[in-house]
């Protein structure tokens, strides 16, 4: 009998797991947000699912890691040249953590069209001035300042962080 019992058990079980995980798909809470640590163990892990994930075609891929109210570092995986773009109100900090490239700093929007109430993007920059960076470098773009990752050897792995400034956009 208690054979029996466990067979009835064990398919009602085989039954029913579909359906429960389905459902706890469904309701699975949102990822959190990012905190306001992360180790480098941490960082590591998100630049290789980042790595697997990223489609051979998608030139970027953003990855918040910690945050605090307005201030949010994110990191940012780069296997191809992108466009350019113009933040008005917020100054970016920029930390290479692998690869090289060049950006440039400076210049006018190629194809500017607005984004957000202060952002520009645009498909490249005309002018500005094109500098090498790599692993260990830090730049600080000034808000209102186009920059532009112009060049891409392989891979450009970056932590930023937008820094509102309060500055108001330009008409």
């Amino acid at each position: 009998m208690r054979g029996k019992h466990w067979f009835w058990l064990t398919a009602l079980g085989l039954i029913a797991a579909p359906a429960i995980a389905q459902q706890a798909a469904l309701t699975a809470p949102p990822p959190p947000m990012p905190g306001l640590f992360m180790n480098q163990a941490a960082i590591e892990q998100t630049i290789d699912l980042i790595a697997s994930h990223l489609k051979p075609d998608q030139a970027v891929a953003f990855q918040p890691l910690v945050g605090l109210g307005n201030y949010r570092a994110m990191l940012e995986y780069r296997q191809a040249v992108s466009g350019a773009a113009t933040h008005e109100a917020d100054a970016e900090y920029i930390q290479v953590v692998d690869g090289s490239g060049s950006l440039v700093t400076g210049g006018t929007l190629q194809g500017a069209h607005r984004t957000a109430p202060a952002q520009l993007a645009g498909t490249g920059i005309i002018g500005g001035s094109m500098r090498p960076i790599a692993k260990g470098d830090m730049v600080m773009v000034p808000e209102g300042t186009p920059h532009w990752f112009s060049q891409i050897n392989g891979r450009l792995i970056l932590i930023t962080m937008k820094l509102p400034r309060g500055v108001p956009p330009k008409p």
